[in-house]
């Protein structure tokens, strides 16, 4: 009897062993195609989470200095009772500090990094963490208490510090990338906002197929404006010598909110010079 159910199980086990084989069979190509997804969704998973728990990791460190350097600034932690107390305070700040960004999406890549709202939040969770500790070194900590001003001079310390840590991975990120080898060279006509953000876009875009030279606008204030180390160098008049001496073949005409008489001048213009006139569309 046992022989038998052992037997059967065992069967049971095999047809299903071989029915796995035959589908995995099957898949043929696809397999493959499934089998990376599966690992690069691991691997950005995985990479999602070391970035947002290194996020968090930072931040509390930097209220963790910024405690210890109020300590020593206001000389909390000289004594033995100011040091206990500092040490307590500073576990609830690395603690405070994660709950209060994770609360506020800093860690779950909701905000843009560098943007108005990234900025926003953070200060937002540092004032919550500040009023936190406020009330658990008042309420918790009663016995061996750290003075309300060693806790406003840590958040001086940390904020500053871990909105300087997001600046430093913006501007990381906002580096320039080499443009394809074959790139064009281009005049963009317009140091506004429009043309700020073709800069912006060609240069942050690998490989990318035009290669901005020089900015032109007729605007007197704008022309010594520089964006991403490219300058600003006058007027329509720079034209012709600005296309000869940096071999630019392409004219973009990056006005926000330009008439059709000065669009058809910035064409006529270029086309006199050897440019090729293109238009960004306008917005009104």
């Amino acid at each position: 009897m046992g022989e038998s159910v052992s037997g059967g199980r065992a069967h049971r086990r095999h047809v299903g062993h071989v029915w796995l084989c035959q589908v995995w069979a099957r898949l043929g190509p696809t397999r493959e195609v499934w089998v990376r997804r599966v690992w690069v969704r691991r691997v950005w998973v995985r990479r999602v989470w070391v970035r947002r728990g290194a996020e968090a990791g930072y931040d509390a460190a930097m209220w963790l200095w910024g405690l210890l350097a109020s300590a020593a600034m206001t000389g909390n932690g000289g004594a033995r009772p100011g040091t206990s107390a500092t040490f307590g305070i500073g576990v609830c700040a690395c603690l405070l500090s994660g709950c209060s960004g994770w609360l506020a999406g800093l860690y779950r890549g909701r905000y843009l990094r560098g943007s108005f709202e990234e900025v926003a939040r953070v200060s937002a969770a540092g004032c919550a963490t500040v009023l936190s500790l406020a009330v658990i070194d008042t309420w918790f900590l009663s016995h061996q208490r750290v003075p309300l001003a060693t806790v406003t001079i840590a958040a001086t310390f940390a904020l500053p510090a871990m909105l300087g840590g997001r600046h430093l991975m913006f501007a990381a990120r906002q580096r320039s990338r080499p443009p394809a080898p074959t790139a064009v060279k281009i005049i963009i006509f317009g140091a506004g906002s429009a043309g700020t953000q073709l800069v912006d876009r060609l240069i942050d875009q690998p490989n990318s197929g035009y290669r901005p030279v020089a900015v032109l606008d007729d605007d007197p204030p704008k022309c010594k404006l520089r964006s991403r180390r490219i300058p600003a160098l006058g007027g329509r008049e720079k034209m012709a010598e600005l296309a000869i001496g940096t071999g630019a073949k392409v004219l973009v005409i990056a006005i926000a909110r330009g008439s059709g008489t000065l669009i058809r001048d910035l064409t006529a213009a270029a086309q006199s010079c050897g440019l090729v006139p293109k238009v960004i569309p306008s917005v009104k």
